[in-house]
């Protein structure tokens, strides 16, 4: 089977949900048309229950797969759900929304991701500092506004977001440790919006190396661990804003050219700008000593670009090839470079499945497990997939997904094979409390919204169960505080708010089992 055939690639797997998403996007917007004309009066919780789940389901699949205005709009459908359980329906208002529903998935389809570059923020030196320690986060405004920065202080992800969608700062200083959502998840949905160009710095008393991994993993600009002092806070700071502002906005003409090698610095926007416009494949390559990349670059297109990285890495972005193509073309083409004692380069490859579906550090991280892996197998070039087929390596846990969206489930099952791991899918809460009592997995993924029993009644059964529970990542597409806090408060370890990267998945995994 090829690589691009495989059904556990995550590139493949995304592609085909998008496709089939787009493709039944009016077929779903006439069952909730459907559903609707069924509501006559308001019959309590039960009557709008399939309502509110379609609309659920529309706002998590939709972003997920590249479609934000028609993730918003369904969310705001779903509030209409839950209102009609309390007064009747408000025919016209719906017929509004699903109005508004086809309209933002035409603009969806038709544009482009929002730009790298953003709005212009309001002025110079505006900083925004996420802590909800009132002490701590006093003492580092005060520090700020000594340091000459307008800075304002908020408690929350939700008051966070609030803020900065009125009035975008220069940058965000926030911790990890919030109440509700966290900052993790506040880092996620900024760098997945239009504030994206915001500059993001942590400021925790997370020290291990996959916090600070998952934080590189979510676009985080920078890192510092707790405790931290007025001068090295402004030092970092200043040199965030300056790196930001001084960074090259496009690259100079003819620069990327084919067999041009750029610098990793021009490579940068050139590189986020491609991904939000196209589908592209990344090749991290090792060089050995005194190896010629001539005949790895005389073989790129005009539209490909090349960078040294990090010394002894050639780093290559090819639009609108997949993963597997790439992997063909490099294992004809490395096999004829060699070092000066005749070592060989690898290649780790990794694809996206659509413009915009991965930011540039989340498919960097994937390149470079992917060269890991093809390094271990002894291949000259390779996926995740491919070594992981090729050398059938022992698994490196089970997993439970609970999941009641079949595109979903699909998604997030295709990257957890793809890293490794054995999976077991569920389609309501009562068959996940017996997979989880029958298997004994390592790891549950867990939706709130299931038919038997939601996740919330899952999570309380489990806590009643003598055995040991698994790790509990959550996967909703509420964000409530109240959901959040009742979720960690029954046990789960961690909670991702959809729509959410399919990348960010695998990431949140390998941190709770590491």
């Amino acid at each position: 089977m090829t690589e691009t055939q495989d059904p556990d690639d995550p590139e493949r797997a995304l592609l085909d949900v998008r496709r089939r998403f787009v493709a039944t996007f009016d077929e779903r917007i006439r069952a909730i048309e459907r559903l609707t004309d069924d509501l006559v009066e308001p019959k309590g919780e039960a009557a709008p229950h399939a309502l509110r789940t379609a609309a659920h389901q529309l706002a998590g699949l939709a972003g997920t797969v590249g479609f934000p205005s028609v993730s918003a709009r369904a969310s705001a459908l779903e509030q209409l759900a839950i209102e009609v359980s309390a007064a009747p329906i408000d025919r016209p208002a719906w017929r509004t929304a699903t109005d508004a529903l086809r309209d933002a998935f035409r603009l969806d389809e038709a544009a482009a991701l929002p730009r790298e570059g953003g709005p212009v923020p309001a002025g110079p030196g505006r900083i925004m500092v996420v802590e909800d320690d009132p002490e701590q986060r006093t003492l580092m405004l005060a520090w700020l506004t000594e340091a000459g920065y307008r800075p304002i202080g908020v408690a929350s992800a939700e008051d966070a977001l609030a803020t900065a969608t009125e009035r975008p700062p220069d940058a965000i200083i926030l911790d990890v440790q919030l109440p509700g959502v966290d900052g993790y998840a506040l880092c996620r949905a900024i760098k997945a919006s239009a504030l994206s160009y915001v500059p993001v710095m942590f400021v925790t008393t997370r020290a291990a190396a996959a916090d600070r991994a998952l934080a590189k993993a979510l676009g985080a600009d920078d890192y510092l661990e707790k405790p931290v002092d007025a001068q090295r806070l402004t030092l970092r700071l200043a040199v965030m804003l300056d790196r930001r502002k001084t960074a090259p906005a496009s690259v100079p003409a003819g620069e990327a050219r084919s067999g041009a090698l750029l610098s990793f610095e021009a490579f940068l926007p050139a590189a986020r700008d491609i991904l939000e416009r196209r589908a592209v494949s990344m090749a991290l390559i090792r060089m050995p000593d005194g190896a010629d990349v001539q005949p790895i670059l005389s073989r790129l297109r005009a539209q490909d670009l090349a960078a040294r990285y990090r010394g002894t890495y050639l780093l290559l972005l090819l639009p609108n090839r997949s993963a597997g193509q790439v992997v063909a073309q490099l294992r004809h083409t490395l096999d004829a470079v060699q070092g000066a004692d005749g070592t060989l380069p690898c290649a780790g490859v990794v694809g996206t499945g659509g413009a915009g579906q991965l930011d540039l550090e989340s498919l960097l991280a994937e390149a470079d497990e992917a060269l890991a892996r093809t390094r271990q197998a002894g291949s000259l070039a390779g996926t995740r997939t491919d070594v992981t087929k090729g050398s059938a390596p022992r698994s490196r846990g089970r997993i439970v997904v609970a999941e009641d969206d079949p595109e979903v489930t699909r998604l997030v099952d295709a990257q957890l094979r793809a890293a490794g791991y054995e999976t077991t899918l569920c389609r309501d809460g009562r068959s996940a409390v017996d997979a989880v009592i029958r298997e004994r997995p390592n790891l549950l993924i867990l939706d709130l919204m299931m038919p038997d029993m939601t996740g919330l009644d899952v999570l309380e059964e489990l806590g009643r169960q003598r055995q040991t529970k698994p790790r509990v990542l959550v996967l909703s597409a509420s964000g409530r505080a109240d959901d959040v806090r009742r979720a960690v408060g029954l046990g789960a370890d961690d909670y991702v708010v959809k729509p959410f990267r399919p990348i960010e998945i695998a990431v949140r995994v390998r941190r709770l089992l590491s």
